[in-house]
């Protein structure tokens, strides 16, 4: 006999304490067809996991006045813009995964995607080094965000640490 599963796609609101939408699906749909994006994210601060993960989606929540909160893929190699901690300028205009970073909270601001999926985020690594594994970095994740900075305060590192920690 096959087990039935569903999936539920839910879009939580933290200052209300309650789901503002949900859809149900079968399990194979995946996470990012799940939801729907739009007007709605205006003024908001969206969180996903991986699921989620699409340069698309960042750029259009970024075009629809929103801001977003999620972990990168291994895979992302955006171009580092600037370097706001943890590393020399010199590092400016090369590729997030041709720099070498051992030791570090490194805080930059990178380009993900390409053309229209294009969007400019903050992105903050915590590395530890493992000088017991051959000589190789054990990275704890890159986080990656679009906050606007006001009146020069912005996020600090801490917080997106304990996102980060698996």
């Amino acid at each position: 006999s096959r087990k039935a599963a569903l999936k539920v796609h839910t879009v939580m609101s933290l200052t209300r304490k309650a789901a503002e939408r949900f859809q149900v699906t079968s399990e194979r749909v995946s996470d990012r067809r799940g939801t729907e994006f739009g007007r709605w994210v205006r003024g908001r601060l969206v969180l996903f996991d991986l699921g989620y993960f699409d340069y698309g989606l960042f750029a259009s929540i970024v075009r629809d006045g929103g801001d977003f909160l999620t972990r990168l893929k291994t895979t992302a190699n955006g171009l580092i813009l600037a370097i706001r901690k943890g590393c020399g300028q010199k590092h400016a205009g090369e590729r997030l995964n041709d720099t070498e970073f051992r030791g570090l909270v490194i805080d930059l601001d990178v380009r993900l995607g390409r053309g229209k999926q294009c969007v400019d985020a903050r992105v903050v690594g915590l590395w530890n080094f493992d000088a017991n594994n051959a000589g190789t970095d054990s990275t704890q994740g890159w986080s990656a965000w679009t906050l606007p900075y006001t009146g020069g305060v912005s996020l600090p590192v801490g917080p997106v640490g304990v996102l980060l920690d698996r």
